[in-house]
Formats: C-alpha cells, sequence, structure tokens
C-alpha cells in the first residue's frame, strides 16, 4: 500500500473498496497498479491516499521469493538468487519496520 502515486507504472481504478488498518481505522482504496523500480516489481499494489508511509506485505515478498531478514533494529531484503540488496529499513517507535 502506498500513497504515492508517481510510483506506479500502471493502474486502475478497482470498484469501491474500504482497507482496515492495525488500529481499526478504515481507509478507502483509491487505485491498484504496478511498481516497477531497478530492484523488484510489485504487482497488484494498492493506492491508498490517507497513508503517510509506504508499506510493503511480508507475505507479497515472500510470494516473489525475496529473502527478508529481520534484527531488532532493521530489516533486510535481498534477491534470492544473487543475493543483491533489494532494501533495507529500520524500526520505527518499535511500531514496525520502515524499508
Amino acid at each position: 500500500m502506498i500513497s504515492d502515486s508517481s510510483l506506479f507504472v500502471s493502474i486502475i481504478s478497482p470498484p469501491s473498496v474500504s482497507v482496515f488498518t492495525a488500529n481499526g481505522s478504515q481507509m478507502s482504496l483509491a487505485s491498484v497498479g504496478t511498481i516497477i523500480s531497478s530492484n523488484l516489481i510489485l504487482l497488484d499494489v494498492y493506492y491508498i491516499l490517507q497513508l503517510t508511509f509506504n508499506l510493503i506485505s511480508i507475505n507479497q515478498l515472500f510470494d516473489f521469493e525475496f529473502l527478508v531478514h529481520f534484527s531488532s533494529s532493521n530489516c533486510i531484503m535481498q534477491d534470492p538468487q544473487s543475493k543483491k540488496l533489494i532494501g533495507m529499513g529500520q524500526v520505527i517507535k518499535r511500531e514496525g519496520y520502515m524499508c
């Protein structure tokens, strides 16, 4: 889920859908699209205007077989074959990781 539409290479408007966050708040799904960067391709990414951070599903990373390593202070994502670093993030206020 992201809040920056400039990251999309393709985007469609789905039927009206709401997304519920971990704290129970409700957000409207504006669009769904594909993001392609130099390191990865993400399909079916939700575009949600109310988000303040871009979020990635750990399950989606596992679907693409990326290696994901967590520690008490950060997370690291790597390509499974080349072991090339794809992304890195840090813990934010012990509420989650920002990758």
